[in-house]
């Protein structure tokens, strides 16, 4: 252990690499004493060593609390951060350090302050009886130990109610830190912030634009609780600021179904100038469930924006819309190659959404699978496997993207065909050429394709049947355990 003190009394002046194996050499012996080690590195403040120091420290399990209560009773202010930040690992599992991590709150240090009110937070409802202690620091001078407080308090939930008034002042904080821990705090401690819905509909309409995007937030945090507030919130789709726009659309949003009725304003926000508004309407519009003519044609119009963070959020609201708007599926097909990758697989996952209507476009798909953009293709192939039994055409192409691509888009192709079940039918004969196959790997993707489809199909059984006789032991032990497992979920056998 001597020669761990000197390499940690080195560790500043030695090259990255050998610092970073030295933590890692200290994760594998997961020891208390080795935890010590840990927390005395992660007091270093060493950029380098930190993240695995914290990643090390994850391995020690339980043995760790006794080495961090250690720690944050020291006198040295580096080293009472670490025995907090290596409590904090253990969550719950370190509540009988509540006691002590109290008692540090009266530390002049600000940075251990905030570091013991993060790790009470951890202990989620543990530290209920710590409510009081938390909200008398939400009257500190400084804003991160505020901030630090409120998230905490918010992390115990319900239990810390009687919180929620001074949450609610924190509102109107000038910090954004502070004024976002707080609306964020209110909606997970829960239905008790209802009654101060006048107070935030009260900022919202007098506070500074920070202050007013703080409390539309609030109130969309605390989802559909603030129905009574729709009416009122309604209002602001008209407000000159584009920030308090955007707010009060993504709290509608967050409402969900009860804003229905805020849908003739709303709907004028899809044609907002400022591309982040039109972007949280017309995701707060699929969140809600607007599928009025006009939201409908709007939203299938928004799959075209300039923005593709626009087109994402139109593509998504499509997918919740579901059947109704069917005939965005063409649309969602030119977006399955597009530049940006979330928008392709935001339309992939919504052609599924569209369920068995979506077959009309399966043709226009497949085209996709033989393009020369691996994205494009691959977003292709996602999208078959959503659309599922419905696109069961595909599977020919798919069957041949597993032999010529390999890889991810070989497993990709594999699990669209699971995800087609029972309607493959036919088309199984050509995935159990694959068996034939002199590349080990296509036939050991084939094989647990096969067992998959095999819930469904005797044939795929007869043909992993057929595995068993083969010369290669990995290939026969495959099937023979897809067999069994078949067997356990459907009790056929062949």
């Amino acid at each position: 252990m001597l020669a761990v003190y000197g390499l940690i009394a080195r560790l500043a002046f030695l090259p990255p690499n050998v610092r970073t194996g030295a933590v890692q050499k200290l994760a594998v012996a997961g020891s208390p004493k080795a935890a010590e080690q840990l927390i005395t590195i992660l007091a270093l403040r060493d950029d380098v060593v930190h993240g695995e120091a914290l990643a090390a420290l994850r391995t020690v399990g339980p043995a760790l609390l006794k080495p961090a209560m250690t720690g944050l009773g020291s006198d040295e202010p580096k080293r009472q951060r670490s025995g907090a930040e290596a409590l904090a690992i253990l969550g719950p599992g370190s509540a009988s350090a509540l006691p002590l991590l109290l008692g540090t709150l009266a530390n002049p240090n600000l940075d251990v302050r905030v570091a013991c009110l993060t790790t009470i937070g951890r202990l989620g409802t543990y530290a209920a009886e710590a409510v009081n202690r938390l909200t008398e620091r939400l009257d500190s001078q400084h804003y991160r130990e505020i901030s630090a407080a409120a998230k905490s308090l918010g992390q115990i939930g319900a239990e810390a109610k009687a919180s929620v008034p001074r949450l609610m002042a924190l509102v109107g904080h000038p910090e954004k830190d502070v004024r976002d821990s707080a609306a964020d705090a209110m909606g997970k401690i829960g239905p008790i912030t209802k009654v101060f819905i006048p107070t935030l509909l009260e900022h919202l309409t007098k506070g500074d634009t920070g202050v007013r995007v703080a409390a539309a937030r609030a109130l969309g945090e605390m989802k559909a609780d603030a129905a009574r507030a729709i009416k009122d919130l309604a209002r602001f789709v008209y407000d000159p600021t584009r920030d308090v726009r955007q707010a009060v659309a993504e709290a509608l949003g967050r409402i969900g179904e009860p804003a229905l009725s805020a849908e003739p304003h709303l709907q004028k926000l899809l044609d907002d100038k400022d591309w982040g508004v039109r972007e949280a309407a017309v995701r707060a519009c699929g969140q809600i469930g607007m599928s009025g003519e006009q939201v409908l044609s709007h939203t299938i119009l928004l799959l075209n924006d300039d923005r593709g963070s626009v087109r994402r959020a139109a593509a998504q609201a499509v997918g919740m819309h579901g059947k109704k708007a069917i005939r965005g599926a063409r649309a969602l097909v030119l977006l399955l190659e597009d530049k940006y990758q979330a928008v392709q697989l935001a339309a992939a996952t919504s052609l599924g959404q569209l369920g068995s209507q979506a077959t009309e476009v399966v043709p226009d798909i497949i085209l996709l699978l033989s393009s020369d953009l691996p994205h494009t293709r691959e977003s292709a192939i996602s999208a078959l496997g959503t659309i599922g039994p419905s696109a069961h055409d595909a599977a020919p192409a798919l069957t041949s993207l597993m032999q010529v691509t390999g890889g991810e888009t070989a497993q990709l192709a594999a699990t669209a065909l699971t995800k087609m079940g029972a309607s493959l039918g036919e088309h199984i004969p050509l995935l159990t050429r694959h068996l034939k196959s002199e590349r080990k790997d296509l036939q050991l993707l084939t094989i647990r394709t096969l067992c998959e489809i095999g819930k469904y199909s005797e044939e795929a059984r007869q043909s992993l049947q057929g595995c068993l006789g083969d010369s290669d032991r990995t290939i026969v032990e495959a099937a023979r355990q897809s067999l069994e497992s078949i067997q356990r979920l459907t009790g056929a056998t062949s």
